[in-house]
């Protein structure tokens, strides 16, 4: 499904990546972790080919580029949602690019976002953003790249989220960054990350 082939990323001087190597199979929720700086974010953007390897290969199904990019479902640090949308568009609109038109409903419901599918997203709470945006992530592409999806929630959203997210591997591949341990827990495989290098 997602595979890196000895990538490298530099900013300046420094290697945020370091020949790094791995392969994701289908199906698998996979944890990444390491420590602040350890180049999560870096190998997520790489893999939602939001960013460039300086050298190396990042391929989704042995696709690069824009036909790789439709085949991820993405959400970053922040959920950036449209602030004036509804969630019911803001989900609706990934949906449909992507095929899923059909799953609104489903994606809502399985991160307890159904009763604020009416409502415009800027007046949601963090908590609140960070659901709808997993959610919304759910309704893109067959591999799912999420960057610390449980941030923000509390002890009983976080459940949800780890619960609906878990329910998802067979039908969908995850690679979640994360500090939370019971993702961890959870998860077929762990890769460990640390000064940009696998260990």
């Amino acid at each position: 499904m997602l595979a890196f082939e000895a990538v490298t990323r530099r900013f300046g001087a420094r290697r945020a990546l370091d020949g790094v190597t791995f392969r994701l199979a289908p199906g698998t929720l996979t944890a990444l972790v390491g420590p602040n700086g350890a180049g999560k974010t870096t190998l997520l953007r790489l893999a939602a080919t939001l960013d460039e390897p300086t050298s190396g290969r990042v391929t989704v199904e042995g696709a690069t580029g824009a036909a790789a990019r439709r085949r991820v479902g993405w959400l970053g640090a922040e959920p950036a949602l449209y602030d004036d949308l509804t969630v019911r568009e803001n989900l609706a609109f990934v949906a449909g690019f992507h095929g899923r038109a059909g799953g609104v409903e489903e994606a809502a419901a399985r991160f307890g976002v159904t009763p604020l599918l009416d409502a415009r997203a800027r007046g949601l709470s963090r908590g609140e953003r960070q659901r709808v945006a997993l959610a919304r992530a759910t309704l893109a592409g067959d591999l799912l790249l999420l960057d610390e999806p449980t941030t923000a929630l509390d002890a009983e959203g976080a459940d949800a989220a780890l619960r609906a997210l878990v329910e998802m591997r067979g039908e969908r591949t995850l690679l979640a960054a994360t500090h939370d341990p019971a993702l961890v827990a959870k998860a077929d495989r762990v890769l460990r990350l640390d000064g940009g290098r696998l260990s």
